[in-house]
């Protein structure tokens, strides 16, 4: 299951790349816009704005991604969705919560000492499990992390692997970049490209595990 859902993440990128392309010009030119400021501004609340601005991109270009994957090309305009509906504040507020459930654990650090290892892993699959909230989000439906929990269940490594197994690949690059010092914008393009690989993943995982709960619902009701 994990295998063909990575193969066909790859196929369904292959047969959306233009449309794909179009959604995202706009938001990701904005992003990269944004890694031309200089550092010694980004101080302060600015940091802040700047990475509340990051996020709203991040928004935008997930829900396009996820209804272009799930509802079909007609689902959004041709250049994307860009506004702020109820949809995006929906997402954008789900996405905070799972940012700040993955770096909660620095407020357990002093505690922790040693478990902090541990502690991390379990957010971390936390946070994959629950990812499968934003592709319902993003086309209209009413999920919710509990309802993402329960969809998931036994397929924790599955999520672990769909969420995490490319961005892991690219911050091994990005380690190994740091030591070589190469011009930054090729690599922050590269992190674009892998989040929206990323979404495209989740999405496929959606559709197939939502499948399964519709399938189990419907069999609960006969029985």
């Amino acid at each position: 299951m994990f295998r063909e859902t990575l193969s066909d993440t790859f196929k369904c990128i292959g047969n959306h790349k233009k449309r794909i392309f179009q959604i995202t010009f706009a938001p990701v030119t904005a992003g990269l816009a944004l890694d031309s400021i200089p550092v010694e501004l980004s101080t302060g609340w600015l940091n802040l704005v700047e990475t509340l601005v990051r996020t709203f991109l991040l928004t935008i270009i997930a829900v396009n991604v996820h209804r272009i994957v799930l509802l079909g090309s007609d689902s959004v305009p041709k250049w994307g969705r860009v506004k702020i509906g109820k949809t995006e504040r929906r997402f954008f507020l789900h996405f905070l919560a799972i940012l700040l459930l993955s770096f909660s654990s620095f407020l357990f650090l002093p505690w922790l000492g040693y478990l902090i290892t541990l502690f991390e892993l379990t957010l971390v699959i936390l946070a994959c499990r629950l990812s499968l909230v934003f592709p319902a989000i993003a086309i209209g439906q009413a999920d919710t992390f509990s309802l993402a929990w329960y969809k998931t269940e036994q397929k924790t490594w599955y999520m672990f692997g769909i969420v995490f197994a490319v961005p892991l690949l690219t911050i091994l690059l990005t380690i190994f970049s740091s030591v070589l010092e190469p011009p930054v914008l090729p690599f922050r393009i590269i992190s674009y490209l892998v989040f929206i690989y990323e979404v495209v993943a989740i999405s496929l995982a959606y559709r197939k595990l939502n499948a399964q709960y519709e399938e189990k619902k419907a069999n609960q009701a006969l029985s």
